[in-house]
């Protein structure tokens, strides 16, 4: 490289002279290096930061990047020996290579490859490149971490540094900027099940792992007041009504919402405003179409009501304020019940808001008594002092349905009123204890087991007595489902019992899931893909005595 003491007295001489020439040309013979960084499977690398750095004493190095052709070009050198080194990150991966090349008169040129393993790949929406998307790599067996990269301006990523093994490439749904689309596999699949395995073997690239993502559906609307203005502000949410699709949006200044995201077919959207008052939830069916926003027209609320508050506080039987869980029991003006879990830390005062007009029962909870107040709009009613009696315990031993200790099954009880008491988990000999049951009638419940169904049994508890309730549990029975779409069995479908007692699994390869225990009579099984626009939902009805059951799936685009 040239000395700077050359431009020094060059520059000394000038100022002597009482002029300032241009910098003086470099003298005939400097050389250019071309350095070209690359990938295991010769893809051009760029923006690598090359340095040349020369083994002559004084020398100084010479720097460049890599441009779009993964090449970076040094000029001036002097002739000798280099080392030449580049550095940068492919995705998430830090390389730092290193080589050396002899530079003469003449121009000379030299490659630095990449060696560790990677994939990479192009990431296109009907044909077009897509940038700035993330691309998931997750390992297909193992427990290593997810790896992640984001699409350059062609639609190209990498990712490299990982371990040998199978892999599958995912690129993350799009439902913030167009183009829109669904998370979509390598293989061109919505379906992880269905997805192309990469295999990636030590010091090697799988190029070329393209994907092509799948459309999504939208839908666009407005949300209006029961006086017909825009609603800001409101959530709006939308669910596909005959398999896996789900988006949400919240409506700007003038009541418009766009939803992106969903599948193709019949979707439900309703409203949600988180206001104090509360407002007759609007909702909507539309059908979205692949590829399109369909429009939803718009969607009023219901008039506000104004709604009011229950306070009050609970004491213990000595009279001093207790720490309890209150809750308002289904009525007419409120069917579903209210609850307020914030006792515990206002030491025993509670207040339950934003409840409709009318008469409620409010109850400490598992004790089976309530008062009755009435709630009034905008109006805060005092429902005075809630005894939390002492209480006493139910106790007693689970047994399975072969005889044996049910151990480490969960048990709760509830009150007349269907007010919560308390849970517990049973001992290793089956035993169990509830505390804080007062008097009256509770059920106790004990859930089931791999292999037996869910039991329950009735005590009456007498005030300051213990109670005893021994359960014994129902054996159920085995059903293996098989999923299918035609003759391709399909792993990843979750199959549910929907009446009956309550079982559920996903499916594996071969496209069968094993559920237990399932009560002895009619059951109805629903086998639903999970995957936003993969297959419709599905569902069979199985009798008392059946053992095995086929649900088939069918595709829609």
């Amino acid at each position: 490289m040239r000395r700077l003491t050359t431009w020094g007295l060059a520059l000394t001489a000038a100022l002597t002279l009482g002029t300032l020439a241009a910098a003086p040309a470099q003298a005939a013979g400097g050389s250019t290096l071309t350095v070209s960084v690359v990938t295991p499977a010769g893809s051009p690398v760029q923006g690598a930061s090359v340095t040349a750095t020369s083994t002559a004493p004084g020398s100084y190095p010479g720097y460049g990047y890599t441009g779009n052709d993964g090449k970076a070009t040094i000029d001036d050198l002097d002739p000798g020996s280099y080392t030449v080194t580049a550095e940068g990150y492919l995705g998430s991966y830090h390389y730092n290579l290193s080589g050396s090349v002899t530079v003469g008169a003449s121009a000379v040129s030299t490659t630095l490859k990449i060696a560790a393993a990677g994939v990479s790949g192009k990431v296109t929406a009907g044909g077009s490149p897509v940038k700035n998307t993330g691309v998931i790599l997750s390992p297909a067996t193992g427990k290593a971490s997810d790896q992640y990269a984001s699409t350059d301006a062609s639609g190209r990523y990498s990712l490299f540094g990982i371990a040998p093994g199978r892999y599958t490439v995912q690129v993350s749904a799009s439902t913030w900027q167009a183009p829109y689309f669904l998370a979509t596999y390598y293989g061109n699949t919505v379906r992880e099940p269905e997805a192309t395995i990469v295999t990636v073997t030590s010091g090697s690239e799988r190029a070329g792992t393209d994907i092509a993502v799948k459309a999504d559906a939208g839908v666009s609307g407005k949300v209006v007041t029961s006086a017909g203005k825009p609603a800001s502000g409101v959530y709006v949410y939308g669910e596909n009504l005959d398999r896996a699709g789900y988006a949400s949006a919240q409506t700007d200044a003038s009541g418009s919402f766009t939803l992106h995201g969903l599948a193709s077919g019949p979707v439900q959207l309703t409203t949600w405003s988180n206001t104090a008052t509360v407002d007759a939830t609007a909702t909507k069916k539309v059908t979205t179409v692949t590829g399109k926003t369909v429009a939803a027209g718009t969607l009023r609320l219901g008039k506000a009501k104004a709604t009011g508050s229950i306070s009050g506080v609970v004491k213990n039987k000595a009279g001093k304020k207790s720490p309890a869980y209150v809750v308002t029991l289904p009525t007419k003006a409120d069917p579903f019940g209210a609850s307020s879990d914030a006792i515990s830390k206002s030491k025993g005062k509670f207040t339950i808001k934003n409840l409709l007009p009318g008469r409620y029962k409010v109850a400490v909870a598992g004790t089976n008594t309530y008062k009755t107040v009435t709630v009034r709009a905008k109006k805060t009613t005092k429902a005075g002092t809630l005894v939390k009696p002492k209480g006493t315990t139910i106790s007693g031993v689970v047994k399975t349905s072969s005889g044996k200790a049910a151990k480490k099954v969960n048990v709760w009880a509830q009150d007349s009123l269907g007010t919560y008491l308390g849970s517990t988990t049973t001992s290793a000999k089956g035993k169990y204890t509830i505390k804080g049951a007062w008097k009256g009638k509770y059920t106790v419940v004990v859930g089931s087991t791999r292999t037996d169904l869910t039991a329950t049994k009735a005590v009456t508890v007498r005030k300051g007595h213990k109670a005893k309730a021994n359960l014994r549990l129902v054996k159920g029975r085995t059903v293996t489902a098989t999923v299918a779409a035609g003759a391709k069995k399909l792993a990843g479908v979750t199959v549910t019992s929907v009446s009956g007692s309550y079982a559920y699994g996903t499916t594996g390869t071969s496209g069968r899931v094993v559920l237990r225990p399932l009560e002895r009579k009619t059951t109805t099984l629903e086998a639903q893909d999970p995957y936003t626009g993969g297959y419709l939902d599905g569902k069979v009805k199985i009798s008392s005595k059946a053992t095995t059951a086929k649900i088939s799936l069918k595709s829609r685009g």
